[in-house]
């Protein structure tokens, strides 16, 4: 599962919830070990913080196209695996 906040990698994002804010994709296993998840959680992190100072330049206008953005870029990367976006908003 990967968060999909960006307070933490951009300074003008709003809070996010924690909890249902998220990013599921399936995962290849192989003798109990999930294949790849690291290169996954990589990829994710490097387009968050690159999405992140996107947002704090400008470039994109608000968090709603950020995560926009963020969703259509892990759809696009996951065209072989299954990925289930959740977005609640804050409170």
């Amino acid at each position: 599962m990967f968060w999909v906040g960006f307070e933490d990698v951009a300074t003008t994002a709003r809070r996010t919830p924690t909890v249902g804010h998220s990013a599921l994709r399936t995962v290849a296993w192989r003798d109990s070990d999930p294949v790849n998840d690291e290169y996954m959680r990589g990829e994710f992190d490097v387009l968050k913080a690159i999405i992140g100072d996107l947002r704090d330049r400008g470039v994109v206008a608000s968090d709603d196209e950020a995560l926009a953005y963020l969703e259509r870029v892990l759809r696009e990367w996951s065209a072989d695996a299954e990925i289930h976006v959740t977005l609640r908003e804050s409170r």
